[in-house]
């Protein structure tokens, strides 16, 4: 069956038309060189007081990678919001049936020390990359912030009261890191982060020089950067910028307000303590994600309800950039390679 470009969405504010460059086409049988995994992101683990805090909730995640046949699963970062307490749903996700890897968000580290979200993570440090068939995989860390002359990485509320223009940041160890894992690789590369440099507003106050990196290794290198992941937003959407396809990637689990509502029921409210700001989706989001060297990608997204049918709207909620829906868009293209 032919999947088309969903046309809504690309033309959506914010979003540039590049969807017309693309051509829709048939979908393919999985090949060596193409690649396929699961990505989700900001789950926000945090019983008592987040919506659908339940492992059920990661388990139908994983259980979909597993049923698409997904080579891996990542997530986008805000996994839980204190790894060492929730170490058995860490595990969860740790030992799944499949290779699982980890991004971090500026939540991951907000209860204990980020040694210690780290060895719960069973990661070596914030940023790495991994290869897997014709791709790699560069995961990096956008939760540092300048001190003086060094940087220094989120951890509980030390970031805080820290000028936004001051954090946000990698670091200029992991810029020179980045650049040379990029550049390095044999094949082209994907790129995972937390925070969006996509966003002019709202996102990476050093946005530019990323997104210069990205595409300066693509004219050096030729269509090094295929495509770039964030979560943090809560929001729905792809952006090309620079041939490059920025993906928004909506949170598996609701969107959070500084306002508050009491729409949700009593009883979930007394067991939720933050639910009251949030709008919840009533199932999770997540998105299949197929990557190929001859520039084919598709992103095979979901669609959930809001959580007791309570929407923006009804909240009397609005926000500033992108809608609040349950959302992850489908597409499918071929992307024009340098």
């Amino acid at each position: 069956m032919e999947e088309k470009v969903n046309m809504a969405v690309s033309t959506r504010r914010g979003f540039l038309g590049a969807v017309a460059a693309t051509a829709a086409i048939p979908a393919a049988a999985p090949s060596a060189d193409r690649v396929r995994f699961l990505a989700f992101a900001d789950i926000h683990y945090m019983p008592g007081v987040y919506p659908n805090d339940s492992r059920e909730w990661l388990e139908r995640i994983l259980a979909r990678a597993v049923s698409a046949r997904c080579e891996f699963a990542i997530h986008a970062g805000d996994f839980t919001h204190d790894p060492v307490r929730n170490a058995d749903y860490v595990k969860l996700y740790n030992d799944a049936p499949l290779p699982t890897f980890h991004t971090l968000g500026n939540h991951d580290t907000e209860c204990c020390p980020v040694e210690k979200t780290l060895e719960a993570y069973r990661m070596e440090r914030g940023y790495y990359c991994f290869d897997r068939g014709c791709f790699r995989f560069v995961v990096l860390d956008t939760n540092y912030f300048r001190k003086g002359d060094s940087f220094v990485h989120f951890q509980g509320s030390n970031y805080f009261d820290v000028p936004r223009e001051l954090s946000w940041t990698l670091g200029e160890e992991q810029y020179a890191w980045a650049e040379n894992a990029i550049s390095s690789s044999p094949n082209p590369c994907v790129v995972f982060m937390h925070q969006s440099c996509e966003r002019e507003q709202h996102g990476m106050p050093d946005w530019s020089r990323l997104r210069s990196l990205f595409a300066r290794l693509n004219r050096e290198k030729g269509s090094k950067v295929r495509l770039v992941v964030n979560g943090h937003h809560h929001t729905d959407g792809l952006r090309f910028i620079d041939g490059i396809p920025y993906l928004d990637l909506n949170s598996a689990n609701y969107k959070y307000y500084h306002k508050s509502h009491e729409l949700y029921p009593e009883e979930y409210r007394r067991t939720h303590s933050g639910c009251g700001h949030t709008i919840a989706w009533d199932a999770p989001l997540s998105a299949v994600l197929t990557i190929g060297a001859d520039g084919y990608l598709k992103v095979e997204g979901s669609e959930a309800g809001y959580l007791f049918g309570v929407s923006p709207e009804m909240a009397q909620l609005t926000m500033r950039d992108r809608p609040v829906r349950p959302l992850i868009q489908s597409v499918e293209m071929k992307i024009s390679l340098c």
